[in-house]
This record gives structure tokens, sequence and C-alpha cells, in this order.
């Protein structure tokens, strides 16, 4: 089986640098992808746009793949709803950023990497890496993480949220950051238990002033 090999900007589009032949290959894959057991899958090339592996959960399908041009309006939609449920401000965050509605083009930046779950083919969490204006170019931003009602306490943020360290680590980032909210505190103790720390300051330019938990974590600890 042909290894993976290590991720950057500059080689993003040979991420995955040949063919995994045979069923256990493919499990095998899938399983470092989100650490379910993968029944069956697909690995489409170049890596940038792969079909989705079929993965079985604990009581659902729970499908894990990269964001597809045709998720934008339903991932708009589920950020806001979150922004909604938890009564967070709305204005110098994401809700109102532009860009919420248009995420599969923000994320054709080079560096720039996101992962979209799904159960039984409906859009339930997201969590992706951007290399926002502003930050040194060894630190990349953990962003867009979230997690719909009906999904949580199923363990998908964890995988969503291993998926985007590995990838920044595989990119050749140093540094994670994120920015939140207090609202947001279940989100916030999964960034503590996976070695975040608190920062007295934001870092970058993200556009997102009302924002006031930051937070960064050095890769490969």
């Amino acid at each position: 089986m042909n290894t993976i090999t290590k991720k950057t900007p500059e080689n993003r589009d040979e991420y995955i640098a040949g063919f995994f032949p045979g069923p256990s290959a493919i499990e095998v894959f899938a399983g470092e992808l989100t650490g379910y057991k993968a029944s069956k899958g697909t690995i489409q090339f170049p890596y940038k746009n792969p079909l989705p592996v079929e993965l079985i959960g604990k009581e659902k399908r729970v499908f894990i793949r990269e964001i597809l041009p045709e998720d934008n309006r339903a991932l708009a939609k589920m950020i806001r709803d979150i922004f909604e449920e938890y009564d967070v401000s709305r204005e110098g965050t994401v809700y109102s950023d532009p860009s919420t509605d248009n995420l599969f083009e923000l994320f054709q930046k080079s560096g720039s990497l996101f992962w979209v779950a799904l159960i039984n083919n409906s859009i339930v969490g997201c969590c992706g890496i951007y290399p926002t204006e502003g930050l040194d170019k060894e630190c990349v931003e953990l962003v867009k993480f979230y997690i719909s009602k009906e999904a949580r306490g199923k363990g998908i943020g964890k995988d969503l949220m291993e998926k985007s360290i590995q990838s920044a680590c595989q990119l050749g980032y140093r540094y994670l950051y994120l920015e939140s909210f207090p609202q947001f505190a279940k989100a916030v103790s999964i960034y503590e238990k996976q070695g975040f720390r608190n920062l007295e300051h934001s870092l970058g330019n993200s556009g997102h002033c009302a924002c006031n938990v930051w937070m960064i974590k050095e890769l490969n600890k």
C-alpha cells in the first residue's frame, strides 16, 4: 500500500500519493480518518474532492468528507441555527460574515481544509483549518467547529476536531489558533482536552471582533 505524503500547501493535490488496493487497505485508511470501522469506501483522485467513505457508527451511518459546492446552503443554515440556539452575538461573528454562505469557495485557498460530517446524508457538523490573514506562517486557525443539536454526544465533534488537528500537522503548521465564545462551553471544554491554552488577546485578523475567547495549541506535543 502506498503511503500518504506530508501535506503542505504546495503539494495539496498530491496528499494521497497513490491507490489503496483491496478492501482491507481502505478499511485501515477510513479508520484513520474518523476512528469508526469502515464497511466500504472509495477514494477519488485528486484528494481535493474525494468521494465519501461510508462508515458505520454506533447507531447510524456517519460520513466525514471534505466540503463540496452543494454543501454551502446547508452549512450556512446549520451554523446560524446554532448561533440562534445559544443566543450568541450575530454582529462581528461568522453569523454575519458573508463568507459563511460560500464556504466551499472560501476553503479553496491554499493551506486550508474543511471537513463535513453527515448522518444519513444530512449535514450535522463541520470543522476546518484556515490560514487567517495576519497569523504567522507557521500558525493556522481552527475554524467553523459546529455540531448540530441532534448530532451531539455521539463523538462526531471529537472526530472532526482530531481530523482538523491532523490536517494542520500534515500541512506543516506548528501552531493551531482559535476564537470562540463562553456560550460554547462544550466546545471550549473539547479544546482544553485537546491541549489548547487560553490567550489574553486575539491573533491575526479574522474580522470576528465579537469573539472573546482566544486559544492556541502547539502541534506535535
